[in-house]
């Protein structure tokens, strides 16, 4: 029988994400959702892509499944990045990424 875990809030991944992309824009500035990460935070595609391992770390960090290259490179803005880590935080450990 598999061992039951909490459910992390998406509010505690979003301080994560925030820390993360504040660390490595490094910005002073509060982060919004609404803020695009290559505008707005200069991320362009390589270090988007690059995210991977900080999502990764944050999400398995709750027993949740790695981000994918490609899906940290495609988040465009904050929003749809916490909401991928989120995801992934939450996933069952069987699941490998996601299409």
């Amino acid at each position: 029988m598999s061992k039951s875990r909490k459910v992390v809030s998406r509010d505690v991944v979003a301080k994560r994400v925030r820390r993360v992309l504040r660390a490595m824009t490094n910005s002073q500035a509060v982060i919004e959702e609404s803020h695009k990460l290559e505008a707005d935070l200069g991320m362009n595609s390589f270090v988007r892509r690059a995210m991977y391992r900080p999502y990764s770390l944050i999400s398995c960090e709750y027993g949740g499944t790695p981000v994918l290259q490609k899906e940290a490179e495609s988040a465009e803005i904050v929003k749809e990045a916490i909401d991928l880590v989120y995801k992934h935080a939450n996933a069952p450990t069987g699941n490998r990424g996601t299409k």
